[in-house]
């Protein structure tokens, strides 16, 4: 047996199964939502945090960055709702 007829016969018994590879997929797209969902949300509470303790409505803290921190993660949590219920999640 050639030493690439190995590999690839041993590559092949490692990850039997592309489902593996699937819930991995779908495992990043969940971990990606909710990791950058749980940073915005964060960052909306410091927002609302310094315009009511400092009155800080600079453009950088209020507005659409304020606005934008809240809807991401809204919209990211919904369109990966929709890719899990129509089953090409991870596909």
């Amino acid at each position: 047996m050639r030493r690439a007829e190995f590999i690839n016969k041993s590559a092949a018994a490692t990850f039997p199964s592309s489902d593996l590879s699937r819930r991995s997929a779908a495992s990043n797209c969940v971990a990606a939502i909710v990791g950058s969902g749980i940073f915005l949300i964060g960052a909306a509470i410091g927002h609302a945090y310094q315009i009511a303790l400092t009155h800080n409505m600079a453009p950088g803290n209020a507005g659409i960055t304020f606005y934008s921190d809240i809807v991401l993660p809204v919209i990211g949590v919904v369109l990966l709702g929709l890719q899990w219920k129509s089953g090409r999640c991870g596909a």
